[in-house]
């Protein structure tokens, strides 16, 4: 059990001062070791960052992120192979300096040894490969506030710190290691989220007169869409069934004059059935209960 802090001290001194080569005889088994050690660390701190992030997106800021409306097998191939491959291509291979080409027409551009200026700063080369595909991950998100970029590093710490680890792991066990290891953690948090919260019950009502159930969905299946809603003489809703769509959509649907926007919006199944039929603005408040829906100009929030 020492093996494994002793690699974590390893991996801290890393992130303290970077280096190219890290001068190590390792086994296959040391390999799969610092391999494991590396992924439990991440898993560590991404979730102290998690809880952080929850209590912003609770109280400061609602992170808004656009629906994926990809079926699971490619997200999947694009989490587990494509951006790993394509991420570490970019952002770690690079690293030696070997390998980086780029570095070395830039060394010719600017008449710089070759070597010397790569060798005495090392760690801000490599820091700023970090700080780039950490930031990038923003992307992930649609907030615009100035709140929301001051408080990006917090936002993105999980990939920061990721991107530290992969590091060691591209220069202390090569290249191929760290797109498994990118592709192992995006498939990990993939599988761990489908199995918390896809088809997750987040509203159930049985009553004589209404009877709503809203179960989130952790991707789009497209083969399974439906979308139908009935009403009464009066206007008053009797019926709706949401498969595989958006609260955002219903929304539009039923409020297309309220300008209204799901801060929070996700993929779910919806069913509701009332009777004697339900006055639209009733049910807005019933779901304003579990949503965050906000009356907006545009479109933008979205």
């Amino acid at each position: 059990m020492n093996l494994i802090p002793r690699e974590i001290k390893k991996i801290n001194a890393f992130i303290k001062q970077p280096a190219e080569y890290l001068q190590e005889r390792l086994t296959a088994k040391d390999k799969v070791r610092i391999f494991l050690v590396a992924i439990s660390y991440k898993a560590l701190f991404t979730g102290m960052v998690l809880f952080i992030i929850y209590l912003v997106d609770r109280y400061l800021l609602v992170l808004r992120g656009p629906l994926l409306s990809m079926q699971l097998w490619v997200i999947l191939l694009y989490a587990v192979i494509i951006a790993p491959l394509f991420e570490e291509l970019v952002f770690r291979l690079p690293l030696r300096y070997d390998r980086n080409w780029l570095w070395r027409k830039i060394e010719g551009w600017f008449r710089l040894k070759p070597r010397i200026f790569w060798a005495k700063n090392y760690r801000y080369i490599l820091y700023t490969f970090v700080a780039v595909f950490g930031l990038i991950h923003l992307s992930n998100y649609s907030n615009e506030e100035f709140l929301f970029y001051l408080m990006a590093p917090l936002i993105v710490g999980s990939q920061l710190f990721g991107g530290l680890l992969l590091s060691y792991t591209r220069l202390k066990l090569g290249f191929w290691w760290g797109v498994a290891q990118h592709g192992c953690w995006n498939g990990m948090i993939i599988m761990l989220s489908l199995l918390l919260f896809h088809n997750k019950e987040v509203l159930q009502i049985n009553r004589e007169d209404l009877a709503l159930s809203i179960h989130e969905l952790g991707y789009l299946d497209r083969s399974e869409q439906v979308f139908r809603v009935s009403q009464l003489e009066n206007g008053t809703i009797n019926g709706i069934e949401l498969k595989n769509s958006s609260l955002q959509q219903i929304i539009d649907s039923l409020y297309a004059d309220n300008h209204l926007a799901v801060l929070n919006d996700t993929w779910l199944n919806l069913k509701l059935k009332a009777p004697k039929g339900i006055d639209r603005a009733v049910l807005l408040d019933v779901l304003k209960k579990q949503y965050r829906i906000k009356p907006v100009s545009d479109k933008k929030p979205r």
